[in-house]
């Protein structure tokens, strides 16, 4: 049986497919391969070449199966289509209970679609195909507007920045990575391209004595001081601050105070010493509102927390992701081990721990340049 290789062009690409007869019954295979239909130059002539080859080699690995009687029309047919797109809105809804998260997937989904109009098999995702998804959040990609019917909005033309790029390759790369586990791939296409390089963010903290004005200034947002000042006690989260409740702190037989909770990022049951003040204010709180602070909508709080905490007030941008910078970086300056702030923090990878490692070193170079002796002469 002979099997031709054909290109179809459809405009933006050129897709490149099988056609072959058996029994008088003309069949047409997909590969999955797209051709770039005006190659500006060598290195995009070259790539179509390099595509060319490998959807001839898929075309003489399928004629050659049939004439070892391996492969049949029949069985060929039975190969189930794989959706690309259905695996990943699966992905995205295991994460459908962290709200940021399921929002940053479904981003990725709509960017996914703007790159890849059409559906394709998850096995046709090669090495080629993933660093040209690579280049398009790079090059190509730009924010969507909040209309959540536009999935191809691009009329808001601001960039991705760095840490969005890095975020949404990862998670991509994450879905693939998850496609192998699970055998629906036969290669791990996920570790045959470097995702973006993680950005140097500014984490912006407080010093112990910033937090402790802090603690001396009125709040007018109900419970807003409260919740902040109990997040840069423990380092917890927004979100799993949000869902606390006051059954699931128990004192140990020591006198101490543990929190049992179950944490989103790391999916799995997790327990948090908490101190003796940090549980005072869940103490007051459960007097003043049974369901403790449920009831502080995140973006209400933001907008009052930059009342509260202007940027001229330190001269730095406070948002409530920085009491849990707090936390981090007064626990190293005042000698907790980088392990235990890793455990407390619940981070997966310790490297994410030693960003704050990196603060206090800065911290403790610019503290020693600070003693200057006046008017000494070397003998």
């Amino acid at each position: 049986m002979t099997v031709t290789l054909r290109e179809r062009n459809q405009g933006k690409r050129i897709s490149l497919f099988l056609d072959y007869y058996e029994k008088g019954k003309r069949v047409k295979k997909s590969l999955g391969i797209y051709l770039n239909p005006d190659p500006q130059n060598k290195i995009e002539r070259d790539l179509n070449k390099e595509k060319r080859k490998l959807a001839e080699l898929k075309r003489s690995e399928i004629e050659i199966g049939f004439i070892k009687g391996e492969l049949n029309l029949e069985n060929l047919q039975k190969e189930k289509f794989i959706s690309l797109f259905d695996f990943l809105n699966k992905e995205s809804k295991k994460r459908i209970n962290n709200k940021n998260t399921y929002a940053n997937w479904t981003s990725i989904i709509k960017h996914f679609k703007n790159f890849q109009e059409t559906d394709i098999d998850i096995r046709d995702i090669d090495r080629t195909f993933l660093l040209n998804f690579k280049e398009y959040l790079d090059k190509k990609a730009t924010h969507f507007r909040s209309n959540k019917n536009a999935l191809s909005d691009t009329t808001n033309k601001k960039a991705l920045s760095d840490s969005t790029k890095h975020s949404y390759f990862n998670k991509f790369k994450a879905a693939l990575k998850e496609a192998f586990k699970q055998e629906l791939i036969d290669k791990d296409v996920n570790s045959l391209v470097k995702g973006f390089a993680e950005p140097e963010t500014q984490r912006s903290f407080l010093a112990p004595s910033e937090l402790q004005k802090l603690a001396d200034t009125e709040c007018s947002f109900p419970h807003l001081k409260e919740m902040f000042l109990f997040a840069c006690l423990t380092g917890m989260p927004f979100t799993d601050i949000k869902n606390i409740t006051i059954d699931q702190v128990r004192e140990t037989e020591a006198g101490k105070y543990v929190y049992y909770f179950n944490r989103k990022k790391t999916f799995g049951s997790n327990y948090l010493p908490i101190s003796k003040q940090a549980k005072e204010i869940l103490d007051s709180m459960h007097k003043k509102n049974t369901i403790l602070f449920a009831e502080i909508d995140y973006n209400k709080m933001r907008n009052a927390l930059e009342k509260w905490i202007p940027d001229s007030t330190f001269n730095k941008r406070i948002t409530f992701h920085c009491s849990r910078h707090t936390f981090a970086t007064i626990q190293l300056m005042l000698g907790t081990d980088i392990v235990t702030v890793q455990k407390l923090l619940g981070h997966k990878n310790i490297s994410t721990t030693l960003i704050y490692a990196k603060i206090v070193d800065k911290l403790k170079e610019d503290a020693v340049e600070r003693i200057i002796l006046k008017n000494f002469k070397l003998i």
